[in-house]
């Protein structure tokens, strides 16, 4: 299942009485009527269709399921299973997700590279490494010139490090959270092209160790069902397994879609509050700094390329 496939799973759930929903772009300030399957991600992920056959086993395993989560009922076993790596793959290729890939590789490259810069041992060392190898005639002279000013490069994540292991990686992870299944007691859901959002209490960041990501244990996590429920996820924070929880809640909720779309936001109904919603989180996108690397060390961008094979690994 590519992105695409599996939004177009939930979006369907999203849409109004006529079938069809609005989608609210909040880059270029425009709204329209669609109908779900037609509805596109921005090119983050591409639409190629052996990618959308090799994940046709999973998406047909998922369908049911949700349907069963639409009607507010509480997964078991195998079934709890199947949707857990079906939100660690939705997750693991969110633009947000694919964001902090990005800058954790170009800026762990850099620093490296800056480092084998400065400090003549290791720059030596680099030099008979790429001397012996047999299968790229490297030039050592453009090598310099790359470590001194990589702003002329683009590089590009490994293919070993692509979705489907992080996708693995956060199932495991959300199999060992509590699942609740929140109903809507007034008011509706929102849905967006970036759906999963975790929060965390500001209180429980460390100054340098940061937030410890989905292993901090005030984390929730959720992922829009449909127009009235919404999947959490968290650990063991007093929510029983089903929930029916307030407008004030709902409408919470809400703005996490609009501040973490990375573009598009989904609705049932047209509303000047979502118009006003994109509007304010327009320039609302994630973004990683980089400390302690000069910008002449800078790659000019870094790719993080599709894995075009579909994951087979066993939870």
């Amino acid at each position: 299942m590519n992105a695409q496939s599996a939004l177009n799973i939930s979006l369907k759930y999203f849409a109004g009485s006529n079938g069809k929903l609005w989608t609210y772009d909040k880059l270029l300030s425009q709204h329209w009527l669609e109908a779900p399957e037609t509805a596109e991600l921005q090119n983050q992920f591409g639409n190629e269709s052996d990618v959308r056959s090799n994940f046709l086993r999973l998406e047909k395993e998922v369908a049911p399921i949700y349907e069963r989560v639409v009607l507010g009922e509480a997964l078991r076993g195998s079934d709890r299973e199947t949707f857990g790596y079906f939100l660690g793959f939705l997750y693991a290729l969110t633009p947000d997700m694919r964001g902090i890939r990005k800058g954790l590789y170009k800026y762990s490259m850099e620093i490296m590279l800056a480092a084998y810069a400065q400090h003549p041992g290791l720059f030596g060392s680099l030099l008979r490494r790429l001397e012996k190898d047999p299968l790229q005639p490297w030039d050592l002279d453009g090598v310099r010139r790359m470590i001194v000013q990589l702003s002329k490069f683009k590089a590009a994540e490994p293919i070993r490090d692509q979705g489907d292991v992080y996708a693995e990686r956060f199932a495991k992870l959300f199999l060992q959270m509590k699942w609740s299944v929140v109903r809507a007691q007034q008011h509706y859901f929102i849905t967006c092209d970036n759906p999963i959002f975790r929060a965390i209490e500001p209180d429980a960041i460390h100054p340098i160790y940061g937030d410890h990501g989905l292993l901090n244990k005030t984390a929730e996590i959720t992922f829009p069902i449909s127009t009235r429920v919404t999947l959490l996820l968290h650990w063991d924070k007093g929510y029983a397994s089903e929930e029916v929880l307030s407008r004030e809640w709902v409408q919470h909720e809400n703005r996490k879609r609009a501040y973490c779309a990375d573009s598009r936001i989904y609705a049932h109904v047209f509303s000047a509050k979502h118009v006003r919603m994109a509007n304010t989180f327009r320039n609302s996108k994630f973004r990683t700094r980089n400390i302690g690397v000069p910008d002449m060390r800078t790659f000019q961008d870094v790719a993080v390329p599709r894995r075009l094979q579909a994951p087979h690994r066993s939870i």
